[in-house]
């Protein structure tokens, strides 16, 4: 299947596509695989990160436009702050 991928990364972070730590990828108990991992790295204070992965049959037409009208949403949520 495939699938669509965006995100809102701010400043500071770096995204490396790369394989799964020695811990691998678990389907079912007591089998192990390796599997493609997106690492997303960042030193120092941890900033805002938001991340959409989705089939891309159900993705929207411009997946950044919608996580970032998402992320704005949720940023005017009690409780939450734009940071």
């Amino acid at each position: 299947q495939t699938h669509r991928a965006a995100a809102e990364v701010g400043t500071g972070w770096r995204v490396i596509l790369g394989r799964t730590a020695t811990a691998g990828c678990r389907p079912r108990y007591g089998v192990k695989v390796r599997a493609k991992a997106l690492n997303f790295i960042r030193d120092g204070a941890l900033r805002p990160l938001a991340v959409a992965l989705m089939p891309a049959a159900d993705a929207p037409a411009n997946l950044s436009r919608w996580l970032a009208e998402e992320v704005e949403a949720a940023l005017k949520l009690p409780g939450m702050a734009n940071g």
